[in-house]
């Protein structure tokens, strides 16, 4: 039977008639354990059946069991005896249960002692559960009594719980948690009747930890779970992440007698871990997410619903691939054990959302970073600012995305063809907006690139590189953008500016391209006709580019950037460093550069030190007060002129500016009054208990 052989005692008898079964020693043997029967089956109360079992595996039952969710071990020994089969069913039982094991858990010993009561016409029982090991603690004790006759009252019996693991229950919840863990104790009164049984009493949890599988984060679960006749309340439990974040709970499970679940349960969290996810588990969107506010579960079991209500906490970082292709080197769900002769495949991360659906409203502000992976291995936007957002994840798996993202800051790692990784600065106002499918958003954003370049080939008089600003804007579809690029040069002379629009077509799409690769790859403006020494700088260019690209790679809190350009006929020799980053929790930002030009092939033996640094600090977390500083260079437009030999080498200022979004201009100037917190009181119906609900 199930690929076991079985055992049966020679001239051994079972007798069927129409009013009866007689068994007669019928014993299976397996190896060293037995399992037998002897007696009379009949409508006669008087008639008996017994049951004896030695040193028997209650594995032998799985195939009779027949449950996925029901693993029983364990070697059983005693006897059960059953009188009256046919009306008042009387047992008597002596059974110990050696190395019990339910659901992978290591329970101890268990024992079960019956006794009919002729005078109460009732079966009384005393099951112990006890924990082997230093002490022998026992973790689960039931006394009382079971009246057959009886119609509303059957069941009369006192369970104490002490410290009993919650592992074992986790094959019933396995469909959206998993590591279930923890202990429970307390005192339970069991009544009613077996169609309408009734549990009664207070648990007590203790170390309690489970894992919410479509999010990826561990819970603690702590305080009193209370039940009540077809309700489990859970005002008082107080549910932690990893980090010692809490949230306040409130609500019931509901049901028919054990039957009909229903959940009503609402959790306040305080900037608890809410997502905590990578590319492999879900490759809609993953990360970590902080956030407070109000989640709501209701529904049924299999009409699970999950409506939330959050704004985002610091430490928020949250990202939406839109590229549907991964590199080799990121496929990590291949594992080579033995390069020889041996792979093994881990199973895919799969949540099973049947019968689940999650409601989403997020108020997202600065303190969420949102990182964007664009199609085409384009590149990908890192941002934050400020979004009221709608997400909809339904039973079938499908993610919808409702609102407007507007950025407030945030970088665009433009790349092509692993030739040009350049990090652009978003020009605060950018929009991406969704209407549903998350791959149909739509985008509004212009990123800024400030480099050097030579105007040399416009004004030969014009020897030192000066500051060009590349303005990168995405628009129309997120999925595939159309991109337009544009310059300006900042604290130039207006005719020599002139000048260079007039000799680049900025009309042309084409052309503008064109420029945008030289300016991003050579650090120079494409033109007709190069000299062989311009051709030269631009290669020494490249290089300083590709290194500076390594070094920016290092990490993503800096920008870091090396140029070098050898002299020539016109220019002198340079070197130059760039640095871009913030500290304090993004309330500094510097951005800069310093360089050194040395010897012109004049002779001269003066060296310039030149260097255009910004400093931007933050006075307030919302960053309508700022500070900020200044360094520039001077750059002359023609040099060796005397008009200009007086010119200061450089420019500082410092600066304190506010800053204020509004509608119109009354509202500019209104006084936003404080409005007193909403408390609202709710009254526990079993103990009267007031509960803060907000």
């Amino acid at each position: 039977v199930n690929n076991v052989a079985l055992n049966f005692d020679e001239n051994k008898f079972i007798v069927f008639d129409s009013t009866k079964m007689i068994i007669r020693d019928f014993n299976i043997s397996l190896d060293d354990t037995r399992f037998g029967f002897d007696g009379d089956i009949s409508e006669d109360p008087k008639d008996t059946v017994k049951v004896e079992f030695t040193n028997w595996q209650l594995s032998n039952f799985d195939i009779l069991i027949n449950n996925p969710d029901l693993d029983i071990d364990g070697s059983v020994n005693g006897y059960l005896s059953v009188t009256d089969v046919y009306n008042a069913v009387n047992i008597d039982a002596n059974i110990v249960v050696d190395d019990l094991v339910f659901n992978k858990e290591t329970l101890g010993t268990a024992s079960l002692l019956t006794k009919w009561d002729p005078f109460e016409k009732s079966l009384f029982s005393h099951l112990e559960l006890i924990k082997i090991g230093n002490s022998n603690e026992k973790v689960l004790n039931l006394t009382g009594r079971y009246n057959p006759k009886g119609i509303e009252q059957q069941l009369n019996y006192d369970l104490i719980l002490d410290k009993f693991s919650f592992k074992t229950l986790e094959p019933f919840v396995s469909t959206f948690i998993s590591d279930l863990g923890g202990y429970g104790s307390g005192d339970f009164k069991v009544s009613g009747s077996t169609q309408k049984p009734v549990f009664e009493g207070d648990l007590n949890l203790i170390g309690t930890k489970a894992k919410i599988d479509y999010l990826n984060v561990d819970y603690q679960l702590s305080n009193i779970v209370k039940f009540r006749e077809n309700r489990i309340l859970f005002n008082e439990v107080i549910v932690q992440d990893s980090l010692g974040h809490n949230a306040a709970s409130l609500g019931s499970i509901t049901h028919n007698y054990f039957t009909d679940f229903k959940f009503d349960i609402r959790l306040f969290p305080q900037n608890i871990s809410c997502l905590n996810t990578n590319q492999t588990q879900n490759n809609m969107f993953y990360g970590k997410a902080f956030a407070s506010g109000d989640i709501h579960m209701h529904g049924s079991i299999d009409n699970l619903i999950l409506d939330v209500t959050m704004e985002s906490d610091r430490g928020t970082e949250i990202v939406i691939p839109l590229n549907n292709s991964l590199e080799l080197t990121e496929t990590d769900y291949i594992v080579f054990i033995n390069t020889q002769d041996t792979i093994t495949k881990i199973p895919d991360y799969k949540v099973d959302l049947t019968g689940l659906s999650i409601n989403m409203n997020l108020s997202v502000n600065q303190n969420a970073n949102i990182e964007l992976l664009l199609p085409y291995n384009m590149g990908r936007i890192n941002a934050n600012g400020n979004s009221e957002m709608t997400m909809h994840v339904n039973s079938r798996g499908d993610f919808e995305i409702f609102g407007d993202y507007s950025i407030n800051q945030g970088s665009f790692l433009f790349t092509l063809q692993n030739i040009v990784n350049r990090r652009f600065s978003i020009i605060e106002g950018g929009k991406i907006s969704w209407n549903g499918n998350p791959y149909e958003a739509l985008i509004n954003v212009r990123a800024l690139y400030k480099t050097k370049a030579s105007l040399a080939e416009i004004e030969p008089d014009l020897t030192r590189r000066v500051n060009v600003d590349c303005y990168l804007s995405l628009k129309e579809q997120l999925f595939d953008p159309v991109i337009d690029f544009s310059f300006k040069l900042p604290n130039i002379d207006k005719n020599v500016e002139q000048l260079t629009y007039a000799m680049i077509d900025t009309t042309n799409d084409a052309v503008m391209n064109q420029q945008l690769i030289y300016l991003l790859v050579l650090g120079s403006f494409s033109y007709d006709q190069l000299s062989t020494a311009t051709i030269g700088a631009s290669s020494f260019n490249l290089i300083s580019n590709q290194l500076s690209s390594w070094l920016s790679q290092i990490s993503k809190d800096f920008d870091i950037g090396i140029n070098y350009r050898p002299g020539d006929d016109l220019s002198r020799e340079e070197v130059e460093f760039a640095l871009s980053t913030q500290f304090f929790d993004n309330r500094v930002t510097v951005d800069g550069n310093v360089g050194v030009i040395g010897l012109q092939n004049t002779g001269s033996a003066a060296s310039d030190i030149v260097g255009d640094v910004n400093i931007e600090v933050k006075l307030t977390d919302d960053g309508r007060f700022r500070i900020k500083a200044f360094n520039r260079s001077n750059v002359s437009n023609i040099e060796n002129v005397n008009q200009y030999d007086n010119l200061a080498p450089n420019t500082q200022g410092i600066g304190i500016f506010y800053r204020k979004e509004f509608d119109s201009f009354s509202e500019l100037f209104r006084r936003r009054s404080a409005q007193p917190k909403n408390t609202t009181i709710v009254q526990d119906s079993i103990q009267s208990e007031p509960l803060l609900k907000k």
